[in-house]
């Protein structure tokens, strides 16, 4: 799945706003590709300014860690984490998100948490209060739609 970057006839370049999506594997990516969708409805033209960009879990090493490296990558303003919870994130990815809410502080809007599609899923909730934790001690909003009957209530 690659949407690659595109360009929108309601915003410039340097007004493009950058979602990055870190997935596991397709179905995650799905997920968060209609996430945003969903979030940018009610935007009307101005959601035509999001630039989803896409990266695997497997290569987040060699694609995103390197551009935040070089300083070449548009920071990025809404990142999501996505996966099916069934496994712990990767270092490679705790070490990547780490980064970018050190480095992006005046930029970075939200974390957005995709983890475990349903209630059957291993790691969702400790992988949710990690990045939860991560993004608020940051000074970052965060959002997830899995919550459990604890949290709701607090």
């Amino acid at each position: 799945m690659n949407i690659g970057r595109h360009s929108s006839p309601f915003a410039t370049e340097d007004e493009l706003l950058e979602a990055v999506v870190v997935y596991e594997d397709a179905s995650a990516a799905e997920r968060a590709l209609s996430t945003l969708k969903h979030l940018t409805l009610g935007l009307g033209d101005a959601a035509a300014a999001f630039r989803p960009r896409l990266c695997r879990f497997d290569v987040v090493d060699r694609n995103l860690l390197a551009e935040t490296d070089t300083g070449d990558a548009t920071a990025p303003r809404l990142v999501f984490i996505c996966s099916n919870g069934n496994q712990p994130l990767p270092e490679k990815v705790k070490t990547w998100i780490s980064g970018t809410l050190a480095k992006n502080t005046h930029l970075l809007l939200a974390v957005v948490a995709l983890i475990g599609a349903d209630s059957d899923s291993v790691y969702g909730e400790q992988e949710i209060k990690y990045l939860e934790k991560l993004a608020l001690e940051s000074g970052f909003h965060f959002f997830t739609p899995y919550l459990t009957d604890e949290r709701v209530a607090a």
